[in-house]
């Protein structure tokens, strides 16, 4: 069947606007409308710093005013000094367009350059923010691994944001997610609301945060360094992206430890509590860390005898970055070009790396200031850190990759199946042999696995000494069908058509639908234990059902009356506020659980995640992290996994997809409890011999 183009991305933004000012109409706050709202498990948050304000402030009188990025406030103090209050909010692309992005990308010559390998991260809730969390996550892959221990790649900051991170949007633009910069409900193993959710409204909006107009409990700071940089914190008397940076009118430094005692301008508050370089250093403590040097300064293009050309290579060469502060931007000092004025940069819009010249401008905007935190040498590090092969794996001779440990000249790891307490195998390997990564080392075993599951870990061999193991890492190996992760970014490989109009566009994959049917897609591979979930935008009809369908058979379809799938389950809801359950045998729909209203479901998008385990036939059933029903399906045990909707030829009306994703793991038998409302359901439970009622619910 054809693939037709029927609608573009436009759809979805004159649907987020609607639903904007529907929920404005309502006094529903609009923070985050359409970010991620994954449930997976709480980072733990650690015990907030300083006292943080519960009622926003008025805004206070700035005297002078910069470019559209920037923001000048002078302030007296009461010995007679005199302050610049700089407040940066650069915009999250290049202000002068993506060809001039372009223009100065480069991949420094490693034979003449001298640069640090400092993750590029791209805009999100503030440049100077971003700009901070790619030098903290330098230094969590350089000897201070407390800064990042997310559920990312072993707890170790990644170069480029992950797939797995994903965007949000707040109904105005899209980000990435990062949580380093800003943590997010549903975002890396986070339950609980985070930055995005208490502090963000749009980009430069100067309303109060939605903690403080929703009259909730703002999040305990621990996982994002922005949050101690009190970005984009009306509280702080920030707008949305802005973090106030302080300095003396002159070339002296303007240390952290003279900040406590100095006026900010800014209400009652001193320095310390609004300065993003002080919010630096208390997020390093907070991570366990000494901060040593801590200040200030203009650069000498500004002052002379300021932080100069000098100052910034002896920076760089102590492997310390250095974030730069623009006359309307923050951006990352990684290295510089020996016997010229060329430094080399991250600016916070893309993933590369970019020159420019010492006391010059980037994209239009003045090099003005530094910010400067160190910290006390690490101990060294003797202990590597387990990567892969974690979760499932499908490949029997599976490639081990641990964190590499300076000075060592060999790695052991130690293979163990099931609960053993003796080594399936150990495998030793010399530094040399670890393949070409400078911040990993690999190696892949002759060794072949069977199914099932197990553990490994890790040690070094350094001074002629072996050192302790690492923690134990899991994963399971399985000969099932491939786990997927469909991102619908550019293509939607391994799914296929079964009924209506799909494309991907848009970073979605998308459909207008058939007005009067099911249009659904199928995805190629067989599947048994299962944790399978999806994001769904719903445009239009807001009673009309949206499903997954599990264990299913979706050919021939015409023998159902609106091209409902052969056989199978299928798990549905509406936007407005209904579930059901039904089996599909031989195209009859009947009703394993009738539409029955719940609460917890978006006008908007909404999540839903399914758990199946064969053997009992177990599942569980969550809609945006929280869990609606459970019970024991065995009709089918296996088959096919699909998605899809109904549609009843609304105007606007379709679905839109932001990912679907499959693991080949599944809970075995319920926990104590039961889904909300009580609800457990059976093939012969509570809807027995319930046939009635639209399975596709269009009124």
């Amino acid at each position: 069947m054809k693939n037709q183009k029927i609608f573009k991305f436009q759809v979805l933004f004159t649907s987020l606007l609607v639903a904007a000012f529907v929920l404005a109409a309502l006094g529903i706050s609009g923070k985050t409308v359409f970010a991620q709202d994954i449930s997976l498990t709480e980072v733990p948050a650690q015990p907030l710093v300083t006292a943080v304000p519960t009622q926003a402030p008025e805004n206070p009188v700035v005297t002078d005013t910069g470019n559209a990025y920037a923001t000048f406030k002078s302030v007296a103090q009461g010995n007679g000094a005199t302050l610049t209050a700089i407040g940066i909010h650069g915009p999250s692309k290049n202000p002068l367009g993506a060809s001039a992005e372009a223009a100065n990308v480069i991949n420094p010559d490693p034979a003449s350059a001298v640069t640090l390998a400092v993750p590029t991260m791209k805009w999100v809730f503030g440049c100077s923010a971003v700009s901070s969390a790619m030098i903290a996550g330098y230094y969590d892959r350089n000897g201070y691994p407390n800064m990042y221990t997310g559920a990312t790649a072993g707890g170790v900051y990644p170069l480029t944001e992950p797939a797995s991170w994903g965007t949000w949007s707040d109904g105005y633009d899209t980000y990435p997610n990062n949580p380093l910069i800003a943590s997010h409900k549903g975002l890396d193993g986070r339950t609980t609301k985070g930055s995005i959710d208490d502090y963000w409204v749009k980009y430069g909006s100067s309303t109060p945060d939605p903690y403080i107009t929703g009259s909730w409990t703002q999040h305990s700071w621990g996982a994002a360094i922005g949050d101690y940089m009190k970005t984009s914190q009306s509280a702080y008397y920030s707008t949305d992206g802005n973090t106030w940076f302080f300095n003396y009118n002159s070339n002296t430094k303007l240390q952290c430890s003279a900040m406590t005692s100095l006026s900010s301008g800014f209400g009652s508050n001193t320095v310390a509590q609004e300065d993003g370089t002080y919010g630096r250093k208390l997020f390093y403590q907070a991570k366990g860390y000494t901060v040593t040097d801590c200040y200030n300064q203009e650069v000498d293009g500004q002052y002379s005898g300021g932080f100069s050309l000098a100052n910034y290579k002896a920076q760089i060469d102590a492997k310390h970055p250095v974030l730069l502060n623009l006359d309307g931007h923050s951006i990352v000092g990684v290295g510089y070009v020996p016997g010229s004025s060329t430094i080399y940069v991250h600016d916070t819009w893309d993933n590369s790396t970019h020159t420019m010249t010492w006391n010059g401008s980037y994209s239009g905007m003045q090099l003005l200031s530094v910010s400067i935190v160190n910290l006390k040498a690490a101990a060294p590090v003797t202990v590597p850190t387990p990567i892969a092969p974690s979760g499932t794996i499908t490949t029997k001779t599976p490639t081990f990759t641990f964190t590499r440990v300076s000075s060592a000249t060999q790695y052991s790891f130690s293979v163990y199946k099931g609960s053993s307490t003796s080594p399936l195998y150990t495998k030793t390997i010399a530094t040399g042999s670890c393949g070409s990564s400078t911040a990993n080392c690999s190696s892949t075993p002759s060794t072949v696995l069977t199914t099932g599951s197990y553990t490994w870990k890790v040690r070094a061999y350094v001074g002629g000494v072996w050192k302790s193991y690492s923690a134990l890492k899991s994963f399971t190996y399985s000969t099932a069908s491939t786990a997927f992760d469909s991102e619908f970014t550019s293509n939607a490989t391994g799914w296929s058509v079964v009924t209506g109009p799909w494309e991907v566009g848009s970073g979605y994959l998308e459909s207008a639908g058939l007005s009067g049917y099911n249009s659904s897609v199928v995805h190629s591979n067989t599947y048994s234990t299962m944790t399978y979930q999806a994001k769904f935008y719903r445009a239009g009809c807001t009673d009309c059902a949206n499903f997954l369908y599990i264990n299913g058979t979706p050919e021939p379809h015409t023998v159902n009356s609106t091209y409902g799938w052969y056989s199978g389950y299928r798990f549905q809801y509406s936007d407005d506020g209904y579930i059901a359950i039904y089996r599909y045998d031989a195209g009859a729909a009947t009703a394993v659980l009738p539409w029955t209203t719940i609460s917890g479901i978006n006008l908007g998008w909404n999540t839903l995640l399914i758990t199946y385990y064969p053997s009992s036939g177990y599942f569980t059933w969550k809609i945006n992290g929280v869990q609606k029903v459970t019970g024991n399906l065995t009709s089918y045990k296996s088959g096919k996994v699909g998605m899809g909707f109904y549609s009843d030829g609304t105007s606007g009306d379709g679905l839109f997809v932001d990912w679907a994703k499959l693991a080949l793991t599944a809970p075995s038998a319920a926990p104590s409890g039961t889904g909300e409302g009580g609800i457990f359901v059976s093939d012969s439970g509570i809807a027995a011999g319930m046939t009635s009622g639209n399975p596709d619910k269009s009124k």
